[in-house]
């Protein structure tokens, strides 16, 4: 019987002998000249992957063939992530500047003074990469201006006369998941109870419960980068495991007469990214708990940290009953500075 060593060598040999295959039968009709000059001009591996699929007698086998072997022989996923160490993703935004970054000062002077005209007080909080907490993983190192960059941001704000909050130490312990462009459900929670203690919010009583439903499995989206379909058995990442969480407002049952007339007001907004829209990762309750406090939640997935907040500056939420608190949740990768 093959050892396990063996049987990868096997696998890696069929792989590769079909993808020769493949390639050689999309190339033969090429001129030798042509094929001279995509090996030594470097355009012959562009070439390779672009036929190579359609020469096989299945598409999508040959694309889930290309992407095991692409994985198991040279440690590369598809583009738009960048595989580290020890089956670590990073998205690529990381190592460049996403569509959606911008400098985020013009923003920040707006949102400060249109919610201070309301009574409102702004708090941004700034999350650190994944590549810079599990800098570690990385494949190789960034340039110095992404290096430079949460200290840079964090200058910024004192520059604009906001008390910043430092989240790396609290992120640290935790930090992110290995398969996912997010943090860990306890990062959350560390930066929840880190921004509590800053804004000395210290509730005499609990209100807000927090506990843990158990632990499973969890795909992340960076998984797509490194999908190797019917081949997973042989090459493929492992899944990451998340504690899923559940917060409950032990005062909701309160049969109080009174509170029929209580102020339906929530006293903090959250405004940020899927960081905080996914309720995978639990932020908003993290911060009921943390905060003793209901937090209307209202960021969202997808629109990067800016539109949201122009969204809420103009929402019926903020006007027809602002919070006193504004939480903005600010992925570093998106500040352009």
């Amino acid at each position: 019987m093959l050892s396990d060593h063996q049987q990868n060598i096997c696998f890696a040999s069929l792989l590769g002998l079909a993808v020769a295959l493949a390639g050689w039968q999309g190339h033969r009709a090429a001129a030798p000249e042509q094929a001279l000059a995509g090996l030594t001009g470097g355009t012959y591996q562009r070439q390779y992957e672009s036929t190579f699929a359609d020469a096989l007698p299945s598409r999508g086998w040959s694309v889930e063939a290309y992407a095991a072997l692409r994985l198991a022989l040279f440690k590369e996923v598809a583009e738009g992530a960048v595989l580290g160490r020890d089956g670590w993703i990073f998205t690529a935004e990381e190592f460049e500047t996403p569509a959606l970054a911008e400098d985020p000062v013009p923003l920040l002077r707006q949102a400060r003074a249109e919610l201070a005209a309301l009574g409102v007080q702004l708090v941004p909080v700034i999350l650190p990469d994944k590549a810079r907490v599990h800098a570690d993983r990385l494949p190789h190192r960034r340039s110095a201006v992404l290096q430079n960059r949460y200290a840079a941001a964090l200058e910024m704000l004192r520059a604009e006369g906001f008390a910043p909050l430092d989240t790396r130490a609290a992120m640290q312990a935790h930090g992110f998941l290995r398969g996912d462009t997010h943090w860990q459900p306890e990062a959350a929670r560390a930066v929840a109870e880190a921004l509590a203690q800053q804004l000395g919010t210290d509730p005499a009583e609990a209100v807000f419960v927090t506990h843990s439903k158990g632990e499973g499995p969890f795909r992340g989206d960076l998984m797509v980068f490194a999908e190797t379909g019917r081949f997973a058995d042989w090459v493929a990442l492992p899944l990451d495991r998340i504690t899923r969480y559940e917060t409950l407002d032990i005062a909701e049952d309160a049969t109080d007469a009174m509170a029929l007339f209580a102020d339906t007001r929530v006293p903090v907004a959250l405004i940020g990214t899927s960081y905080s829209a996914k309720e995978d990762f639990h932020f908003e309750g993290f911060l009921k708990s943390a905060l003793g406090q209901d937090v209307l939640n209202l960021a969202q997935i997808g629109k990067g940290p800016f539109a949201p907040m122009r969204d809420y500056l103009t929402s019926p939420e903020l006007h027809d009953s602002p919070p006193d608190i504004v939480i903005w949740e600010i992925p570093e990768r998106y500040i352009l500075l």
